[in-house]
């Protein structure tokens, strides 16, 4: 059984990348280690391409479902802010696929001149560059590689950050004086903390800023706000601490393009998801994390400068519940935050698992979207659509839930090529406008 990846298109436009699957993946005797969030080094790779009977599937709701092949993990995805059709996407371990009209996707595979190990992550910049990163070698670090034509030639990769697992990368879209710069965050290698590096010349060489922390949990988070009236003037670095069932989120803000931070506080906003399996959280058997997923409003609007938290916990707490996927939203740049507001809007949010979701601010409009995995409409919880809404009042209120994919994920899917107590499935996935 080959379960494929889609990709879903709103007309706003609102694009989600995410898989229905894995990877085609064998497992070795060794074990899997749960402070770790890489694809594990004992498993092999075996990624088939394929073309679908159709192209494009669009469903009763009028979400347009590219099929692009089969058997992915950890997609996530960017879109070009000067030309809203083109996107690029990256999955485990290092298949891309872009599209310059929004329709017709091109499949490649990225030249990072070392052997690339998973961990994608993607961003574009105001003057629409496109930076694909990924973790390289035996899991040193992440390397960077840069296009000015969406992915169709590359840049020599540089090494953006050293560390052990888990990394995410944002860049500055806006005219502000940190227009160009770009940002990472990283677990380190000893599994001593989390690292935070710049790129102040569009991508060409990085510095390591800043060090926090001293947890082995991955989860670290970095997103570029307003400061004021100041565009791109604050960059958010999140650090997921704790345990792997009680989270404690440590938020810091630096207001000079990522040279200097400033500690704002330690939220414990996350508990358990799903339940605990091998030291794991897990839901149906599948590996995930409460990651604390992050975005400041950019726009113009009544918004401005807000910023965002979403993550996934049970309701009510504990192990072995079911999870939903909060919001918090804080007005001083990370220093307090408002109650949580639960997204999904099931009758009986008890029943049901929502877990796994992404997050974005749109740039021009602040709306805030928010996509995620969803079992309400599966009896027995085994499989799940994706579902997503959006907030235009700053997360206070939310639009009702909408059902995006056409075709339901197998959360346990034993003939798919997954492994593990919980099975790796991927950990992350994204959303963008």
């Amino acid at each position: 059984m080959k379960n494929n990846l889609l990709v879903h298109i709103m007309v706003l436009p609102l694009l989600i990348f995410f898989m229905t699957c894995a990877l085609s993946i064998n497992v070795l005797a060794q074990g899997d280690n749960p402070l770790v969030d890489h694809v594990p080094q004992e498993w092999i790779e075996n990624i088939i391409y394929s073309d679908s009977e159709e192209d494009v599937i669009t469903d009763s709701d009028g979400y347009d479902n590219f099929n692009l092949g089969v058997d992915f993990a950890e997609p996530h995805v960017t879109q070009n802010p000067n030309n809203p059709v083109q996107y690029f996407g990256a999955y485990n371990i290092n298949g891309a696929w872009r599209t310059s009209d929004g329709h017709n996707w091109l499949h490649s595979t990225p030249p990072f001149g070392t052997s690339a190990n998973g961990d994608p992550c993607t961003a574009y910049d105001g003057a629409g560059n496109l930076y694909y990163e990924s973790m390289y070698g035996g899991i040193q670090g992440c390397k960077v590689i840069r296009s000015t034509d969406n992915g169709t030639t590359w840049s020599s990769a540089v090494t953006s950050i050293f560390g052990g697992d888990k990394n995410w990368m944002a860049a500055d879209q806006t005219t502000g004086p940190y227009s160009g710069y770009v940002y990472t965050t990283m677990t380190r290698s000893s599994f001593n903390g989390h690292g935070f590096a710049r790129s102040t010349n569009s991508g060409s060489t990085w510095t390591t800023t800043f060090n926090a922390s001293n947890s082995p949990l991955p989860g670290a988070m970095v997103c570029v706000g307003p400061n004021g009236a100041t565009d791109g003037g604050s960059v958010y670095f999140v650090t997921n601490t704790g345990n792997a069932f009680a989270s404690v989120y440590g938020f810091y803000v630096s207001t000079d393009g990522g040279a200097n931070f400033t500690f704002q506080g330690n939220q414990s906003f996350a508990g358990y998801v799903g339940i605990n399996s091998n030291g794991r959280n897990s839901v149906q058997n599948m590996r995930t994390r409460p990651y604390p997923f992050i975005a400041a409003d950019q726009s113009n609007g009544t918004y401005r400068g807000r910023l965002y938290c979403v993550y996934a916990s049970n309701t009510p707490a504990g192990n072995n519940n079911k999870p939903d996927i909060f919001c918090r939203y804080s007005t001083n740049q990370g220093s307090t935050w408002s109650s949580p507001v639960v997204i999904n809007d099931d009758a009986s949010t008890t029943n049901h698992n929502q877990w796994h979701p992404s997050i974005w601010s749109d740039v021009t409009s602040g709306r805030l979207f928010v996509k995620w995995m969803d079992t309400r409409d599966t009896p027995t919880s085994d499989s799940a659509y994706i579902y997503a809404s959006y907030s235009d009042d700053g997360g206070v209120t939310w639009a009702t839930n909408q059902r995006i994919s056409n075709q339901k994920m197998r959360i346990n899917c034993t003939t798919c090529g997954g492994g593990g107590s919980p099975r790796y499935q991927g950990d992350y996935d994204a959303i963008v406008s």
